[in-house]
């Protein structure tokens, strides 16, 4: 079990009347200056060790750019997921997401391609 699983399996015994869960920042940190995609230069993060050896196990080398980005939006989907199948049935879930679905895809791990022509 995730740390944050476990987080809300206690959530969930200490407070049994809550009937949901809201995700106040579920994306990763922002670059600076805001760049679309870390193939960008900028003050990045999210390239800790954890997340460089899980990147290997799934593409090889290590290496900055689209592959990178997309592994980034899969792991907050992946977060997001286990929150969601861990929660009890009947959860209402929410979340606190960037309104510009451009930003959002391209520069903090929302796995949801903005629409052709920009944000839908």
């Amino acid at each position: 079990m995730l740390p944050v699983t476990e987080c809300l399996a206690d959530l969930v015994a200490a407070a049994p009347d809550f009937d949901g869960l809201h995700l106040d920042f579920i994306r990763f940190p922002l670059s600076l200056p805001i760049t679309p995609g870390s193939r960008f230069n900028g003050l990045d993060f999210g390239y800790g060790p954890a997340a460089k050896k899980g990147y290997e196990a799934a593409y090889g080398k290590f290496k900055r750019g689209d592959r990178w980005d997309q592994f980034r939006r899969d792991a907050v989907g992946s977060v997001v997921k286990r929150l969601k199948d861990a929660s009890p049935e009947g959860w209402e879930h929410s979340a606190a997401v960037i309104a510009y679905a451009d930003r959002a895809y391209l520069s903090e791990g929302h796995d949801k391609a903005p629409a052709k022509g920009g944000t839908p």
